[in-house]
């Protein structure tokens, strides 16, 4: 994907590449055959056309278009980024994470002054968007998300992301796994009802990390 921040007002806006294949509800399909849309990028000397995503996590299928002389260019693929890595344990409340990250702000420009970077990026089972929905609105996974801007990851129809971490394997029978935890009883609850466990990825950009506990790419889309 790219992002593209509006020049006076703040605004972030990320945009799916060209080519991009999605499914009904805005997840990347896993090939052609699953898609049900695809996403276009358009790039001109005036102006950049193109699928947005919202930071709710889901490709949005009316493209828009940003007029170049009102917005400008802040993430690229090419673009030097901080992977963020999620450890096993939980207790990732909102202070621990904003504490981490706030740690490597200071940590890489003093260690490797010749590495800039734009800000951070992370794909993992945790934040499937729909988390926000099917699991507790206080829990320290969903406080997180509201913070980043979600984009959707690749999904097979037969994926279930996060399983392995959450039962200790993928090959769970929800009639007879435990349902010892809200976690566990609320994904399990889910998959009984139709529903499908997701993958997804984040970016938090560098000049917005100030903003964090704010939901800054969330009340900018509003």
């Amino acid at each position: 994907l790219v992002a593209w921040r509006h020049r006076h007002g703040g605004a972030v806006v990320a945009l799916a590449g060209d080519g991009v294949p999605f499914d009904a509800e805005g997840v990347i399909a896993a090939d052609a055959n699953h898609a049900v849309w695809t996403s276009q990028l358009v790039e001109t000397d005036r102006s950049v056309t193109g699928t947005p995503i919202s930071p709710l996590g889901y490709g949005q299928r009316d493209m828009v278009a940003l007029p170049r002389a009102e917005w400008e260019a802040v993430l690229a693929p090419e673009d030097p980024i901080l992977e963020v890595h999620i450890p096993a344990g939980g207790d990732m409340t909102p202070g621990r994470c904003r504490d981490s990250m706030q740690q490597a702000l200071e940590f890489f420009p003093r260690y490797f002054p010749d590495k800039p970077f734009v800000g951070f990026a992370c794909g993992s089972w945790i934040l499937n968007p729909e988390l926000d929905r099917i699991y507790r609105p206080d829990s320290n996974m969903v406080l997180w998300q509201r913070e980043l801007y979600l984009y959707p990851l690749a999904h097979h129809p037969d994926s279930r992301s996060g399983l392995h971490f959450i039962f200790g394997t993928d090959d769970v029978d929800p009639a007879t796994v435990p349902r010892d935890t809200s976690l566990r009883r609320a994904l399990l609850e889910h998959l009984e009802t139709g529903g499908r466990l997701l993958g997804g990825g984040m970016f938090l950009l560098l000049e917005d990390f100030e903003h964090f506990g704010t939901q800054i790419y969330r009340k900018e889309s509003e």
